[in-house]
């Protein structure tokens, strides 16, 4: 799920924009009650599988009587922290019969995070994993799940299933603005470029901010269903410790979202401006909304030159220079705010429009790329010697009294072979055997013809996205693996037996480092060296598809320890273990990998 973004609907007459009223109004609202939180919801026998995940017609298992489709909830008030964890067991159908999925998915709330999907083959051993993963993170075991909160560790969340299967729309949420910035004011520029109009035009920059600065109300979300979420879990558990005070991640900013007083707070900006929220339930027909009342402790109102005004009928009173001043240098307050639509950029005519719509795009962010797959077909097969081509007789200038590395015999003592790569001589049967456990020089580890994994066949996404790598100031390169279960080949550790799947992602920055290693992951993956099969470390479960030995990011932050950024060390270690698999280094690669 994508951050919300806001887009401001136009207000009706009363201040409202919305058709519905709120179940739960704010404090200033007259006649209100204070809301009452209902009691754990009954659960849907099925539970539901997470909508961000791949699986397709599958069924949540049941334990105990009770879906295995967990909610945690990690909030952290003085590092204004809010982390989430999806974790649910699911039974699929394969070709072969039933499998379980042990599905996980995390990150900061706001985000979509990351997931992770294990398969397993028997309920027993998936139950087992479920169990353990449940733990790691709570601290307790499943029949325990409700007891007190432990230290430092996950709290389970009671999930409303009816709501949660409809897609948490049952309630759309809004923003109160009555200041005219934000967006709400369309086509205002810094007031240095107010000496460079005409007369005419100055007027006419005054009467379109007068019109929308005027324009006070409530403004729907554009994506209600994050907050709805929270709501929603507010409401369900009775026990709401770390529930009321949410703090939601969107862009470069983190809002605080109080549940209970209905106020959202911009924590990170410096002005940590606040404003009124409120839920207006669509099953609820529309009641009288008037302003809501002034926000008393609201930081930013307090500040110099930076005044607000409540109440739909007040709009701030100020020249020309001083409002386009305030609009043009103040940031978005509330969270996934979006710029207001554009007006064509008129380049050959100079006129007011086209001047302030050209400055305003300049800083616009260019749209990424669009993403593309690398698709990999695991061999039958591999070759189990030297390719012929590699090899070459030893030159006349080698001494056959010397040992070979490999078995400590002299070479004179059996047929001998040099590499053509850099002509070290060996026995050919050493060289062959050699080759076997790593298709490189045993003294310089120059490449033995082209590399070749044990990865099954699988899926390489890579695209651009907004969000940044800890540490970097430019967008990040995303790369997802998708390697489904399948059969074990013969060079295979148990070959005709099936493997595990697999999802795994990677963040690098998009600056020339992370382009260039890019270039050398696609490499690798191309050639199966990226994963393969064997036992996984995290659970110890055997046939399952693993990393292999060359080093991901799987997070943009959390620093080396956490398997993110920022890591000094992480190009250059990253680029050695490539080297040492005989990747070609980026020069010699195209942008899809391919060798040039």
């Amino acid at each position: 799920m994508t951050a919300p973004t806001l887009v401001p609907n136009q207000p009706s007459a009363n201040g409202a924009a919305a058709t519905q009223a709120p179940t739960k109004p704010n404090a200033s609202s007259p006649n209100t009650k204070k809301m009452k939180r209902t009691s754990a919801p009954t659960s849907l026998s099925s539970g539901v599988i997470d909508p961000q995940s791949n699986i397709q017609g599958g069924s949540i298992e049941n334990l105990d009587g009770e879906p295995c489709d967990v909610m945690l909830a990690h909030v952290d008030p003085f590092t204004h922290s809010d982390k989430f964890s999806v974790l649910q067991l699911i039974q699929v159908q394969r070709a072969f019969g039933k499998a379980y999925v042990v599905y996980t998915r995390g990150g900061s709330t706001g985000t979509v995070g990351q997931s992770t999907e294990q398969e397993f083959y028997g309920l027993e051993a998936a139950v087992a994993c479920f169990k353990d993963e449940l733990e790691q993170k709570t601290g307790l075991d499943w029949k325990d799940r409700m007891d007190p909160i432990k230290p430092n560790k996950y709290r389970f969340v009671v999930q409303n299933f009816t709501q949660k299967q409809a897609g948490f729309s049952g309630g759309t949420w809004q923003y109160w603005v009555d200041d005219g910035i934000d967006g709400k004011v369309c086509y205002i520029v810094c007031s240095s470029y107010l000496m460079f109009f005409s007369i005419l035009e100055s007027y006419l920059l005054l009467t379109i901010f007068c019109i929308h600065s005027q324009s006070s109300g409530w403004y729907d979300y554009s994506d209600s269903r994050e907050v709805e979420r929270l709501y929603q879990e507010y409401t369900s558990n009775t026990n709401t410790q770390n529930l009321c005070q949410r703090y939601i991640s969107s862009g470069h900013f983190t809002y605080n979202v109080d549940l209970d007083q209905m106020v959202q707070t911009n924590v990170t900006h410096p002005n940590r401006t606040s404003r009124r929220i409120r839920r207006v339930d669509v099953n609820a027909p529309l009641t009288p909304s008037h302003a809501p009342a002034p926000l008393r402790h609201s930081v930013a109102s307090s500040r110099p030159g930076l005044n607000h005004y409540h109440g739909a009928s007040a709009p701030p009173q100020a020249t020309v220079r001083r409002a386009a001043r305030r609009a043009a240098s103040a940031p978005s307050h509330y969270f996934g705010a979006s710029a207001p639509p554009q007006p064509p950029v008129q380049r050959s005519t100079p006129t007011l429009a086209s001047r302030m719509s050209t400055a305003i795009s300049r800083t616009r962010r260019s749209s990424p790329p669009k993403s593309h797959i690398l698709k990999y077909t695991a061999p039958l097969s591999l070759s189990t010697g030297v390719p012929s081509d590699a090899l070459c007789t030893p030159p006349v200038s080698c001494n056959m009294k010397e040992y070979c590395i490999i078995c400590h015999d002299h070479l004179d003592e059996r047929p001998c072979v040099a590499l053509n790569a850099c002509k070290h001589v060996f026995h050919t049967d050493c060289i062959q055997l050699a080759f076997k456990s790593k298709p490189q020089c045993p003294v310089c580890r120059a490449p033995i013809g082209k590399p070749q994994g044990h990865s099954p066949s699988g899926t390489m996404t890579v695209s651009v996205k907004p969000t940044r790598c800890s540490g970097f100031r430019v967008d990040s390169i995303f790369i997802a693996y998708n390697i489904p279960s399948g059969v074990q080949m013969n060079y295979h550790e148990h070959p005709g037996r099936q493997h595990g799947g697999k999802c795994a992602n990677a963040y690098l920055p998009n600056n020339v480092d992370g382009q260039n290693l890019l270039k050398r992951l696609k490499y690798s993956w191309l050639q199966g060296l990226s994963f393969t099969v064997g036992t996984s470390f995290t659970t110890g479960i055997a046939d399952q598809c693993t990393w292999a030995s060359v080093h991901h990011k799987t997070s943009t932050h959390g620093g080396a320890q956490g398997h993110g950024y920022p890591d000094p060390g992480y190009f250059g270690n990253c680029n050695s273990e490539l080297d040492s698999l005989g990747v070609p280094s980026a020069q010699e690669l195209n942008d899809d990998g391919s060798t040039k």
